[in-house]
């Protein structure tokens, strides 16, 4: 990606794979990434993907979250430089995010960060109810 990177103006996304820290800073180091897409669930968490997002801010590259943003507004409004809430807006690519989770509100093209306990999510019971394996 290095090689690519350094061909093209076009910028490098990666980073959704790496499931550590470490590996982002590989990325970086390498200088195969314009933003980092990482995924906390994959990476270890929120403390993992926090150490990610430091590494990034120091090197100055973008930081992104891939998916799951009912848990990925809360980090990337935690830290300097955090963007692009990766979801799917279309209830038939993703109807669990709108149904189970609890879509925030998006205006103007930004999501609100969910308040309340457990990163404000609120879960359907009536769908879990539906959709619950015996």
């Amino acid at each position: 990606m290095a090689h690519v990177r350094a061909r093209t103006t076009i910028p490098i996304n990666a980073g959704q794979s790496e499931i550590s820290a470490q590996g982002v800073r590989r990325l970086i180091e390498a200088g195969a990434v314009d933003m980092v897409n990482f995924d906390a669930s994959e990476g270890g968490g929120p403390t993992a993907w926090r150490r990610a997002a430091a590494l990034c801010a120091l090197e100055g590259v973008t930081l992104a979250h891939h998916e799951e943003p009912q848990i990925a507004a809360h980090l990337l409004g935690g830290v300097p430089g955090g963007t692009f809430l990766e979801c799917f807006a279309d209830p038939a690519r993703d109807p669990m995010w709108r149904e189970v989770y609890g879509r925030p509100e998006i205006k103007g093209g930004r999501a609100a960060i969910p308040e309340g306990p457990g990163f404000g999510i609120r879960l359907n019971w009536e769908l879990v109810e539906r959709w619950r394996v015996r």
